[in-house]
Formats: C-alpha cells, sequence, structure tokens
C-alpha cells in the first residue's frame, strides 16, 4: 500500500507539472506562494544572476520567439510563457523582476528588444515573399 502510494503521488507531481506549457513558469509557480514572497524571490533571483521575466498573452508568437531570443543573447534575461491568464503571484515577481532590470540595464530594454525582433521577423517574411514571387512569376515550358 505504500509503495502505491507512492507511485500515485510521484505520478500527480509528474503530471501536475507536464499541465504548464512552459517548465520555467511552472518552477516559478511552485517557488511564489505569496505577493511578498514571489518579491523577494525576484531579488533573490537577480542578486545571484537569474534573470526570468514572464510573457502574457498569446501575442504574435514569431516575434514573441525572436523578442525572449534577443532578450536572452544580448542581457541574459529568460523569459517564461505565462499564457493568456494572468498569476497575482507571478506578476508580483515579474514586476519586481523588470523594475530590478530596468535599473541595472535600461527601462527600454523591452522595446529595443522588441523593435529589433520586429525587423529581422519582417525582413524573413519580405525576404520569403521575395523568393515566392520571383519563382512564381517564371514561365512554365509549353507542351
Amino acid at each position: 500500500m505504500l509503495v502505491f502510494t507512492i507511485a500515485i503521488s510521484k505520478l500527480y507531481f509528474v503530471l501536475e507539472s507536464e499541465l504548464y506549457i512552459d517548465r520555467m513558469y511552472y518552477n516559478l509557480i511552485k517557488k511564489c506562494e505569496t505577493c511578498d514572497g514571489a518579491k523577494r524571490s525576484a531579488q533573490n533571483d537577480f542578486e545571484r544572476g537569474i534573470y526570468q521575466i514572464v510573457q502574457w498573452g498569446m501575442g504574435d508568437s514569431k516575434t514573441s520567439d525572436v523578442t525572449a531570443e534577443v532578450l536572452e543573447t544580448k542581457y541574459k534575461i529568460k523569459t517564461a510563457r505565462g499564457g493568456c491568464v494572468t498569476n497575482r503571484t507571478i506578476e508580483c515577481y515579474d514586476t519586481e523582476m523588470r523594475k530590478l532590470l530596468a535599473k541595472k540595464y535600461d527601462d527600454k530594454i523591452y522595446l529595443s528588444a522588441y523593435r529589433e525582433a520586429a525587423q529581422r521577423v519582417y525582413q524573413e517574411d519580405l525576404a520569403r515573399y521575395i523568393y515566392q514571387e520571383k519563382y512564381r512569376k517564371r514561365p512554365r515550358p509549353q507542351p
């Protein structure tokens, strides 16, 4: 009976973590139980050089992915996907972390990262469109 109970509880925790799309977001939920605790956790993470922010909502996934990539490569800031519905305690963590990062770098790092990402995505889409148009207009061989 004891082995069965341990196996079921282990399975529950594995399945619970799989319900969340993003593993980093799941880990934030597990360590942030209250708003004050989340703020302290953000301060501790910041002091240790662990920079994590949360992206809420669906957004333009292509631009969002590239924005997260820019933030990680330029500033070592990792982005967790929070989904469409915000979580109050994780919002406390995210707000505190963003304040600390804005003091460290600049309050416009998020905007500049988004602009860089949007420009990259636009250039990729434009190149793809030009390529498709170039080969779409080729004359077809006559039978």
